[in-house]
């Protein structure tokens, strides 16, 4: 994922000279080429390990069946990765691009799952769900916001307007909080509700500052707000998924 975020960079370098002339290679701090050669290292640094990791499963049949999946995800990550930069061009299909980066975010969650056996629990596809939509309505805010230099893109805020995509992006806020939610519910006997408190900074972000930043046009405070949010979230179902491992709270 590193790699594949400097390799975006790279990318997009002309486009950000525009919308994020700060950013590393605009700015001159790092040239082009490094960049590119940098993310190369990273993804090849990244597979190099996946199959020393199968390797070490493979000293064991029952490990190495469990390790499949982790498998699977990464070659439908790299798929992705592939149709995102090049090969279908994803990133210039606008709402399809912005769906691909939340699918590819949300799976680093259950590749982590994959990796311990839990691949197929429920708990870790929740909270997967539940970035998949937060990340899925940054990006849109994202592409609000870059709108001047996204010439060669065809992004929800073009096809659909301004003040629609906010409207849209915010209905995947409210989306993403309902998922969020999902494991506290008692029927559903994942996480103790009392535990929702975990999440409480995350919910009052998404539902109040995300709407008000959004309702004023502030697109990149909003977008920085649901950043924090969504790593508040995770944060929040990480020490809840600890409290329960401990029995501190059954």
């Amino acid at each position: 994922m590193a790699g594949w975020n400097v390799f975006n960079d790279y990318n997009d370098r002309d486009i950000d000279a525009v919308n994020h002339p700060h950013r590393p290679i605009p700015a001159g701090q790092i040239d082009a080429e490094s960049a590119l050669e940098f993310s190369i290292g990273l993804m090849g640094t990244s597979l190099l390990l996946l199959i020393a990791a199968a390797g070490i499963a493979a000293t064991a049949a029952d490990n190495l069946l469990q390790w499949l999946p982790a498998l699977a995800i990464w070659m439908s990550a790299a798929i992705g990765l592939f149709h995102y930069e090049l090969g279908w061009k994803l990133k210039e299909k606008g709402l399809l691009g912005n769906i691909t980066v939340s699918y590819l975010v949300a799976f680093v969650i259950i590749f982590g799952a994959a990796a311990v056996g839990a691949a197929f629990e429920p708990l870790p596809w929740c909270v997967a769900a539940s970035a998949f939509l937060v990340n899925l309505a940054r990006e849109i805010v994202k592409d609000i916001e870059d709108l001047r230099g996204d010439l060669n893109r065809l992004t929800l805020p073009q096809r659909i307007g301004v003040e629609p995509a906010r409207a849209v992006a915010y209905l995947v806020v409210v989306a993403g909080f309902s998922a969020s939610i999902i494991p506290y519910v008692p029927r559903f006997d994942m996480l103790p509700s009392v535990l929702l408190l975990t999440q409480l900074p995350a919910l009052l972000i998404l539902l109040t500052t995300v709407k008000i930043r959004l309702a004023r046009g502030e697109d990149h405070r909003a977008q920085r707000s649901l950043r924090l949010a969504l790593m508040l979230g995770l944060i929040g179902f990480l020490i809840s998924s600890l409290v329960v491992r401990t029995g501190a709270i059954t």
